[in-house]
């Protein structure tokens, strides 16, 4: 029961997230959008947002694999972990503002260890069960909630810190080189959509579609380790009795 209720909690812990993303996205909409072609990518995130709210919170209620599932427990649980090493990523290069190449440096080793940490969980999940899908379900349910974290953190920054955003070394060279020559009437205006665009990239490309991806490779390397060492393999299975010790 206890398990039941903490995997029903965590989805609608992440439904909850992702309604909060889908107001903020509507804040900056209303702030910030400058043309018809903003407005449109502003409501289609949006909506992906509320689609994913709603899916979220009827998988929460109906599904009871789901439910019972300790894989979704721990991947939350772990997602969460590794979405607030993404907000420290972001607050570290928008607060601390470091200058090329440490800021690279700084994207990339957070981006290794989260997907290290996925591979190795994924790894874990699929050895236990020799089932390349609990790999996968373990990649995408991490990658789901520490994607709605960043997703999060960046909309955040959007609507309580544009004065970061604005002020940053190599946001003011991009907006001179880049931004002014589009069009665009400010850097606020500019940053706000750069930054919402994103923000979306983290939740589906950096979270669910590449978590889905290293869940996959874990899963892979875990069941072909158990197929290479047979007696490793029935060692997780059936941990000697007290005849065989």
């Amino acid at each position: 029961m206890q398990m039941k209720f903490t995997n029903a909690a965590s989805c609608a812990t992440l439904a909850a997230i992702s309604l909060l993303d889908a107001g903020l996205t509507l804040f900056i909409a209303w702030k910030y959008a400058y043309d018809a072609a903003t407005w449109i990518e502003a409501m289609l995130a949006a909506l992906t947002l509320l689609v994913l709210a709603a899916g979220l919170a009827t998988i929460c209620r109906f599904s009871k694999h789901v439910d019972c599932s300790p894989i979704v427990w721990w991947a939350v649980i772990v997602g969460l972990i590794l979405g607030a090493l993404w907000v420290f990523e972001i607050l570290t290069n928008n607060v601390l503002a470091p200058p090329l190449p440490a800021r690279d440096i700084i994207d990339n080793s957070f981006w290794a260890a989260i997907e290290l940490i996925t591979l190795a969980g994924a790894f874990a999940m699929a050895l236990r069960s020799r089932r390349v899908v609990h790999g996968v379900a373990f990649g995408a349910w991490s990658g789901l909630a520490s994607g709605l974290i960043a997703c999060t953190a960046a909309l955040a920054l959007v609507t309580f810190g544009m004065r970061l955003l604005t002020t940053d070394p190599l946001n003011v060279a991009e907006w001179a080189t880049r931004g002014g020559p589009s069009g665009v009437s400010s850097i606020e205006r500019y940053f706000a959509f750069e930054t919402l665009a994103g923000a979306l990239g983290h939740l589906l490309v950096l979270g669910v579609g590449l978590g889905t991806l290293v869940g996959l490779l874990g899963g892979w390397i875990a069941v072909l380790a158990t197929r290479l060492t047979p007696r490793a393999s029935q060692a997780i299975e059936s941990p000697p009795n007290k005849a065989d010790r």
